[in-house]
């Protein structure tokens, strides 16, 4: 986001920096948020780029999502906030039209984030690829308890980094929490975010031989961005 704008240091400093320019936790906090919020849970499962053939079997999905992209949206509303302190022109800087397109691009990628943890309310899982545009929703895991177990990757103790056995994480949650684990044992570079119904909050991500999971994790129960 920061080099599609070529926003500087100093210009993202304006707004509280580089962190809090990019900070990818409020953006997952406004995807999430509404899954809690509907007490139905559900699962937004994120794979690397240019890889959806390669997940074709393992997530069946007949609900395919076009033009839905919060990199877009988060790409455009740094670049609209930066209009506001403008300090080339002192003329535009806060004008009606500056403010209004900076809290029109922050509606829009509120409103898309929304809709994303909106969607996860249908059975399945949310497909999200790591720019952040959405591949389908309605999708179902369909990896393997076999296929994980033959796999070379280990989920393993994020301190110790001592082995995992797969049955103890099993027990850890129901069929989406097992499915999401055989997805991350079986394919590296996959991240899978999980909400039961009764709303605690796992994650999970592989990398090319060691897996973790964490949780029950707790969102912010007052959102940063509105």
């Amino acid at each position: 986001m920061i080099s599609r704008c070529k926003l500087s240091d100093e210009q993202c400093k304006l707004f509280g920096g580089l962190n809090e320019c990019s900070d990818v936790e409020v953006i997952l906090q406004m995807i999430l948020r509404p899954i809690l919020d509907l007490g139905h849970g559900g699962a937004v499962v994120v794979i690397p780029n240019q890889s959806e053939s390669s997940f074709s079997n393992a997530l069946e999905s007949p609900n395919g999502v076009m033009n839905l992209s919060l990199f877009e949206r988060a790409a455009e509303h740094p670049g609209a906030c930066i209009a506001c302190h403008n300090q080339d022109d002192l003329t535009d800087a806060f004008s009606s039209q500056s403010i209004n397109r900076s809290l029109q691009t922050r509606g829009r990628l509120a409103i898309a984030s929304g809709t994303i943890g909106e969607l996860a309310s249908v059975d399945g899982c949310v497909v999200l690829n790591r720019d952040l545009s959405v591949v389908s929703f309605g999708a179902k895991i369909n990896t393997t308890r076999e296929q994980a177990e033959r796999s070379e990757i280990q989920f393993r103790n994020a301190r110790t980094e001592a082995v995992l056995d797969l049955a103890a994480l099993e027990k850890e949650g129901g069929t989406r929490l097992r499915t999401a684990l055989w997805l991350c044992k079986t394919f590296p570079n996959v991240i899978v975010f999980v909400v039961s119904q009764d709303q605690n909050l796992k994650v999970l991500w592989s990398e090319n031989t060691t897996a973790f999971a964490f949780g029950p994790i707790a969102l912010r129960t007052i959102p940063e961005f509105v």
